[in-house]
């Protein structure tokens, strides 16, 4: 048994879910996050796969979480001036993290 642990972005959650869920995984939870680089909203997915079941999941989170383009603002002082300039940044996709569960209980 694998647990897997996998931020994406909130505009991933709802296709990433949806093809999750029907792999029949053994425990699947989200929470709603926020964090990184842009203080952004995430999405944290928490889930157990069976041996079998993790290039699946894999699989899964690649085919619904892209990546994307982004503008930020960057502040720039000009002649004693601040000015916003907005500056192209890539974003998205997510970060997956996969450990070992020497146990698993359910009550």
């Amino acid at each position: 048994m694998q647990f897997i642990l996998a931020v994406i972005q909130s505009e991933d959650a709802e296709a990433a879910l949806t093809k999750l869920k029907s792999l029949n995984l053994p425990s699947l939870t989200s929470m709603a996050t926020f964090g990184g680089f842009l203080r952004q909203g995430n999405t944290t997915l928490s889930m157990l796969a069976n041996e079998e079941q993790v290039n699946e999941v894999l699989a899964s989170l690649r085919s619904t979480c892209q990546r994307r383009t982004s503008y930020i603002p960057m502040h720039l002082e000009i002649a004693q001036q601040t000015s916003a300039v907005p500056v192209e940044v890539e974003i998205g996709g997510g970060t997956v993290f996969i450990g070992k569960v020497e146990r698993f209980e359910e009550a």
